[in-house]
């Protein structure tokens, strides 16, 4: 799957945190329930951080990702 269906699937998808699109694969990254953690609509588990090195492939941040 290209990057931009790829990010699509994340923006679409409740709870999407981030997603890695490599070699034809798409990884979606959620996020697990956490009551400390500020919600939305398209994010009723919270928004979180992720920190990603360098992996191969194009990642991207989703909705439910902390600024």
């Amino acid at each position: 799957m290209a990057a931009p269906e790829c990010c699509l699937r994340c923006f679409i998808l409740l709870d999407c945190i981030a997603y890695v699109s490599y070699d034809g694969n798409c990884i979606l990254l959620t996020v697990i329930g956490d009551p400390t953690s500020p919600t939305s609509p398209m994010c009723p588990n919270g928004i979180k951080r992720t920190y990603f090195g360098t992996p191969p492939g194009a990642v991207g941040k989703g909705p439910c990702q902390a600024p």
